[in-house]
């Protein structure tokens, strides 16, 4: 301990006297300092009880009931307003919401429109001709089967079904 710092002893039983307006700021500090370091000082005020309050000394008296009256008026008056306001905000803040999420529909809309490639440059679809599928993979309890018209038109048709169960 340093010269400057209060007899730890005397503030401990200070403290259980319950003389807590007496303390000073420095006072106050070493005394938590000393109670977090030393659990036999910590032991020492575990059975000390806070003062009663009537002996607790206030510096300002109770406001009286018309003080009161004003605080609880104030606060009622904040509430109210505070509850228009965010009545209107609401209103506005929706409205900016759902235009700023129209707004990015439509700008996402015409950057796909912009940037989608052409599906006919480049891309052209015709029937192939003497082509024949000769394996189909399917998943699962399914099968697949390609199925050829009688016509030598080149038709096939694809099917692809759930097994019968048992089979």
């Amino acid at each position: 301990m340093s010269e400057t710092t209060p007899n730890l002893d005397a503030l401990l039983d200070r403290l259980a006297a319950g003389e807590l307006d007496a303390f000073e700021p420095d006072e106050i500090e070493a005394l938590e300092r000393h109670l977090n370091e030393h659990s036999g000082a910590a032991e020492r005020m575990i059975n000390v009880k806070p003062p009663a309050a009537g002996e607790l000394a206030f510096d300002e008296p109770m406001p009286d009931e018309s003080a009161w009256g004003a605080v609880w008026d104030g606060i009622d008056a904040g509430v109210k307003s505070a509850r228009r306001s965010t009545i209107r905000r609401s209103r506005w803040s929706n409205l900016f919401r759902v235009s700023g999420a129209l707004a990015a529909c439509a700008l996402a809309m015409v950057a796909w429109k912009i940037t989608r490639p052409d599906a006919s440059a480049g891309w052209s679809m015709e029937l192939a001709g003497n082509v024949e599928i000769e394996d189909l993979e399917v998943f699962g309890d399914e099968t697949g089967f390609v199925s050829y018209a009688d016509d030598d038109s080149g038709a096939a048709f694809v099917w692809v079904m759930e097994d019968a169960e048992g089979a």
